[in-house]
């Protein structure tokens, strides 16, 4: 992957309550921040709220199907595998070495930590 690139998630219009979308154009109005930003915030803020209950996932998944983690997340993370999952595809996550890994297990838990100070994220 190139770090200077950074992806695009596109995402289309996505139904939601009444209540849901007026709490949304809020949140914008008062952080002074486009529709876009804040969707970006707030994706990112449930990966790192949830970042340990998905390195227990992929945990979970790595070890049904017999993977270093490190395999399983790149096996996860491969846009171009798509669920079910097959033998080959499996057979092609157990064969990968560390110069393929995207992402360590020691490396995602050093980040796990979620932000500090704020109610959402008390023990």
């Amino acid at each position: 992957m190139n770090p200077l690139f950074m992806p695009r998630l596109s995402l289309s219009s996505i139904d939601v309550s009444q209540e849901t979308f007026d709490w949304f154009q809020v949140l914008a109005n008062v952080g002074e921040q486009s529709k876009r930003d804040l969707t970006r915030q707030l994706i990112e803020g449930h990966f790192i709220r949830w970042r340990r209950r998905h390195i227990e996932k992929v945990s979970y998944f790595a070890d049904r199907y017999s993977l270093k983690w490190e395999q399983a997340f790149r096996l996860l993370a491969d846009p171009d595998r798509k669920l079910p999952y097959s033998a080959e595809d499996l057979k092609w996550a157990r064969e990968l070495t560390e110069e393929d890994y995207w992402a360590t297990k020691e490396g995602a838990e050093s980040a796990a930590a979620p932000t500090a100070k704020t109610d959402a994220y008390k023990e």
